[in-house]
């Protein structure tokens, strides 16, 4: 069964306002989120029909396996974005944390999941790509200085040909 934007965005609350013992309480997860708790409630009686989480009125939220296996996989493509968020954009933690929840929740689904498909690629390819470095000390020092080592302008440089390969 398919979970709405809304729902998986809430499943990932509760398990980012958990508390040491494997619960959060509905206002802790209107905190988090800056939203009215009687928000939170809807979201709530929605994913406890669906068997994500179970809770007690005025008391404890807990997930349950299904549902944490779900806000899991969630929080696995928040911290994708984060790492991209601080390690190349050069964000601090928190606007970088704000913003990836934006970003798969409140953009439009084509354009969130494209933006993550990129994010992951660009965290699973081994080789750091050159403009990222360059895009770092760009950030640090303000201006921007012609890379002599780029294989694009190598590239040009042999008059585009590529080397048979």
């Amino acid at each position: 069964m398919g979970l709405s934007k809304g729902e998986r965005k809430y499943l990932l609350g509760i398990l980012l306002t958990e508390s040491e013992y494997g619960w959060t309480r509905l206002k802790w997860i209107a905190d988090f989120f800056s939203v009215k708790m009687s928000t939170v409630k809807e979201f709530l009686n929605s994913l406890e029909d669906k068997k994500m989480v179970s809770h007690q009125r005025r008391g404890a939220i807990f997930l349950t396996e299904k549902g944490r296996k779900l806000a899991e996989s969630e929080k696995g493509r928040l911290e994708v974005i984060v790492r991209f968020l601080t390690d190349c954009l050069v964000l601090n933690k928190e606007v970088a944390k704000r913003s990836a929840l934006k970003i798969l929740f409140e953009l439009d689904e084509v354009v969130s999941k494209r933006l993550y498909k990129f994010i992951e690629f660009m965290t699973l390819c081994p080789a750091k790509p050159v403009f990222i470095d360059k895009f770092e000390e760009y950030i640090r020092e303000g201006k921007y200085e012609m890379c002599t080592y780029c294989p694009i302008l190598m590239e040009k440089d042999k008059g585009g040909k590529r080397d048979g390969k």
